[in-house]
């Protein structure tokens, strides 16, 4: 047998295998030399801000969709509310220089934070730091999504296909702003992927190809069959956040 996993980027999910399998989505940073290296302006390193900002922004599409919450009390009196997850605004305060953090009581934490601190200080530490981010995918991040298919290529490139043609379609609109904040309870992962600031440039896909890990002698509906039972647990392990709703 073959390598039963593969990975693929946006621009070559057509060579992706024509079976039974799962695939999974990941974000990642997309980081140029322009985003770190040292460009001193006015005495201050604009490689600093540049770098802060860009950490910022991708800490930003990973902000969780609010809680629809019912909160139910005596003689069947009963309230609704959408809660906002505030947490990962707060790191963005962080990581942009905006605010900081005054509710840090954990000492590991704060040292980590000072870390981060003295590493976005100096261009070789972020050089490093940047190298880190993006060799980190996907061993040490979660999925965003995790789908099944009986086509791997046919489903991703539907998945890719939408997602272009609604990004192309939205690069112009005065209404953009609006239009992704319909996007946030689509049924479709692009648009929800999207309205969280992941465009193709931002998102890489791994796949589970079914017939690499089955022995012969079971039909494509047998192999989709199983994949969906592990499409469902995994789901269920790993929650990711831009999955179904």
């Amino acid at each position: 047998m073959g390598a039963a996993t593969k990975k693929f980027t946006c621009s070559t999910v057509s060579l992706a295998p024509e079976s039974p399998g799962l695939y999974a989505w990941y974000g990642k940073p997309d980081i140029g030399d322009s985003d770190y290296l040292r460009l001193i302006v006015q005495g201050k390193d604009e490689g600093e801000t540049r770098f802060r900002s860009l950490l910022a922004r991708h800490t930003q599409r990973y902000n969780l969709p609010g809680m629809n919450v019912k909160i139910k009390s005596s003689f069947d009196s009963e309230w609704s509310a959408n809660c906002a997850e505030i947490t990962t605004e707060k790191f963005i305060g962080v990581l942009s220089a905006e605010s900081k953090d005054e509710n840090l009581s954990d000492q590991d934490a704060k040292r980590r934070l000072a870390s981060l601190e003295k590493t976005v200080a100096k261009q070789k530490s972020r050089q490093v730091l940047k190298n880190a981010l993006e060799q980190s995918i996907p061993i040490f991040s979660s999925p965003i999504y995790i789908g099944v298919t009986d086509n791997l290529r046919r489903r991703l490139t539907e998945h890719v296909s939408l997602l272009e043609r609604m990004a192309r379609a939205l690069e112009r609109d005065p209404k953009k702003p609006e239009i992704l904040r319909t996007f946030v309870n689509s049924p479709q992962f692009a648009l929800r992927a999207l309205a969280a600031g992941f465009d193709e440039n931002y998102l890489e896909v791994h796949v589970l190809d079914f017939a690499e890990i089955a022995a012969d002698g079971y039909s494509t509906e047998e192999l989709r069959e199983i994949a969906e039972a592990a499409e469902w647990i995994l789901n269920r392990w790993h929650r990711p956040y831009l999955g179904r709703r």
